[in-house]
């Protein structure tokens, strides 16, 4: 198999790291990305170079992520075959061998002996340190029988809810001290590995969810129902789907409960598929959905991991979360390349654009900075509801903006009493896609000129800061004009009326940011 130039990248890399002993590497890598393709082939050369001396375990939580594992291992390194045992109660075997592929669920169990190596699959689901859980028991277990254990973790959303992300930050609680290495979904779809997405966005229920209660940092799950299964929702949901999405074929549906899906399937003529459904008839719905038999299939919580269906060309979110981690997972089911498809329609009727922002312009991290550099707010077409970039001024449906749909860009922070120079707009000011280090949200502030100049930067702060953010912002207008803020004038500005307090600025790629107040 010809690996992909950064699939290579990865696996020549990490089968050196590897050698270390007690290494810790962590791996980010989009749905569509090849993880498993990577993963095999860092064990088919280590296996060539120490056929004997290395044995691995691979570790994953459900039964199609271990099936899947050992199929590409094999396809990869057929000659390893015999080496390879699947040691799960859900696949119906207990084999461990060189290469053992295993559910923590059944491994907890189990007197397994020392591994070299120990790979993660879907690792941002590993339980902090100190949650006494399986992984942590079963990994401690390794430690104890061989200390030089390596730990090799594998995600496409390396952050947890409630915690931020699952390396670094000084925490005693990760198990990864970095991320390693990371493929973004911007990469994988301007090189031609995933569709693009065109992202609409349907209004409606985001009042609604303020009112419903959290439990461990998400929506009960309970009073979401009863919101999401309200007549007038769910008829606003077969509406838009019908309105936006008549001309997909394969459409997966997101939804909170099984009530929830079994009236949005009969409504649109699909199935449901849930954990209350045996195991026979999930697999007979999920085959007559890949067959075409069925154009709509309705989960809970089945379909956001280990669901390989590449000819989905719809998404529809009818799930609120507090997940910023399950939202990328949902839309990434739709994103892998097919024959015939051109593109992916994600359909976010359950907020989540709002609630979190744009799924590629998620940013956890101020203290690493992103290669490209800072991103501009999106906007949402009020004639299509498109997503676009702020900079785009006619839409691809025709829509023309104009200033006054400046106040209609995403954003908690009601904009509209800032006064505005003839050449300066504010664009937006956001609470939902970005987070500092300490897990409170920050609030980013863009501003354009006549010219087309973007700039943004970043504050930290609490959501109580969003009114403080607002006068900030008119300040700034008041005083700076159409004059951007750069690097040089930062000082010069601050120093006029002290409205940006403490911040500290820093600059890279023309950008320049702002941080804390």
């Amino acid at each position: 198999m010809i690996l992909r130039k950064y699939q290579e990248e990865i696996v020549s890399r990490f089968t050196e790291e590897l050698k270390v002993k007690g290494a810790r590497k962590l791996v980010q890598a989009p749905t569509g990305s090849g993880k498993t393709v990577i993963f095999a082939s860092i064990i088919k050369r280590l296996t060539e170079k120490y056929p004997e001396r290395v044995k691995f375990l691979i570790m994953a939580h459900r039964k199609e992520l271990i099936t899947q594992a050992k199929e590409k291992l094999v396809a990869i390194a057929p000659e390893l075959e015999e080496k390879i045992g699947i040691f799960s109660a859900s696949v119906g075997e207990k084999n461990e061998r060189q290469i053992t592929i295993a559910s923590p669920q059944t491994l907890i169990n189990h007197d397994f002996k020392a591994f070299s190596i120990v790979i993660v699959d879907e690792c941002h689901r590993l339980p902090l340190i100190g949650r006494d859980s399986t992984y942590e028991k079963i990994l401690n277990r390794l430690f104890d029988l061989n200390i030089d254990t390596r730990l090799l973790g594998f995600t496409a959303t390396p952050y947890r809810l409630g915690h931020g992300h699952i390396y670094g930050n000084g925490s005693e609680e990760n198990w990864f001290e970095k991320l390693d290495y990371s493929v973004t979904i911007e990469f994988m779809q301007e090189n031609g590995y995933l569709v693009n997405d065109v992202y609409k966005v349907v209004t409606g229920i985001e009042t609604e969810l303020k009112k419903v209660k959290k439990s461990m940092g998400e929506y009960n799950l309970t009073e979401l129902s009863d919101i999401v299964t309200k007549k007038v929702h769910i008829q606003s949901a077969i509406d838009a789907i019908h309105k936006y999405a008549g001309d997909r074929r394969k459409l997966v549906v997101f939804a909170v409960s099984i009530a929830h899906a079994e009236v949005l399937a009969e409504m649109l003529g699909g199935l449901p598929i849930h954990s209350k459904l045996g195991k026979a008839v999930r697999e007979e719905r999920l085959q007559k959905f890949a067959d075409g038999e069925i154009r709509f299939l309705v989960n809970v919580d089945i379909l956001t991991e280990g669901f390989d269906e590449p000819a989905i060309d719809c998404v529809v979110l009818l799930r609120p979360s507090m997940s910023t981690a399950l939202y990328v997972q949902m839309v990434g089911r739709g994103l892998r390349l097919a024959e015939g498809k051109a593109n992916c329609l994600v359909l976010d009727i359950a907020g989540l654009y709002k609630q979190h922002g744009y799924f590629k312009d998620i940013e956890l991290d101020f203290d690493k900075e992103k290669e490209d550099g800072g991103e501009a707010p999106n906007k949402v077409c009020p004639e299509c509801a498109t997503v676009v970039h702020a900079s785009k001024m006619i839409c691809d449906c025709g829509y023309e903006f104009t200033a006054d749909d400046i106040e209609n860009i995403e954003g908690d922070i009601a904009m509209e009493d800032i006064e505005r120079d003839t050449k300066v707009q504010v664009w937006g000011a956001t609470t939902g896609s970005h987070y500092a280090r300490s897990g409170n949200k920050c609030l980013m502030l863009g501003v354009k000129t006549s010219g087309g100049i973007v700039k943004s930067y970043y504050v930290y702060g609490r959501t109580s800061h969003q009114k403080k953010l607002t006068k900030l912002a008119k300040k700034y207008l008041e005083y700076v004009g159409d004059e951007i803020l750069t690097y040089d004038n930062f000082e010069a500005i601050c120093k006029h009326g002290s409205f940006f307090g403490t911040a500290k600025l820093y600059k890279k790629n023309g950008w320049t940011k702002l941080r804390g107040f």
